[in-house]
């Protein structure tokens, strides 16, 4: 085995945004290296149902879906409770993959528009990885990925608090 499918095996993963596209992909992959459970958080229910359905035929029991909106606080709790519950009490990856982009022009961008794309990419991202709405993620060390937000390439966005800040220069 690889040492990504070493690093997979037997873990409990959450991937936000999981019903399709790159997430999707993703919880395919490390199903396929022996992830022990992974949930599908997403709010498209159409896609959550079928790829559910679809992962489970193929892995039997491992794959559970959840209705999730990550800008809502409760629905990242509820989430996370399921998974935790799902996972026997512990979660050890969470990959934070929900995301939008906005189309079409600049000059065509409300700003509702903006306000969406902004609380759907950033404090998305934010209420997920927070202390608050994972604690089985936090006091249990578990790693955490970002691929949907711009939080994700700043040196000062830190998933735990126990992570040294950046000393200012």
């Amino acid at each position: 085995m690889t040492a990504a499918g070493e690093y997979y095996e037997d873990k409990v993963a959450v991937v936000t945004g999981g019903a399709s596209g790159v997430g999707l992909a993703l919880a395919e992959t490390m199903l396929r290296y022996g992830a022990r459970r992974v949930v599908l958080a997403d709010v498209n229910d159409e896609n959550l149902g079928r790829e559910t359905a679809r992962l489970n035929e193929a892995h039997p029991g491992k794959v559970l879906g959840v209705h999730c909106d990550v800008t809502s606080e409760k629905d990242v709790q509820d989430m996370i409770k399921r998974a935790a519950d799902f996972g026997a009490g512990r979660i050890d990856l969470l990959f934070n993959n929900a995301g939008a982009g906005l189309g079409g022009s600049f000059d065509e961008q409300s700003n509702e528009d903006w306000d969406r794309a902004f609380a759907l990419n950033f404090y998305g991202a934010r209420c997920t990885v927070s202390v608050r709405c994972c604690p089985s993620c936090a006091h249990r060390a578990a790693g955490t990925s970002s691929t949907s937000s711009p939080a994700s390439r700043s040196t000062r966005w830190r998933t735990s608090r126990s992570t040294p800040r950046p000393r200012p220069r």
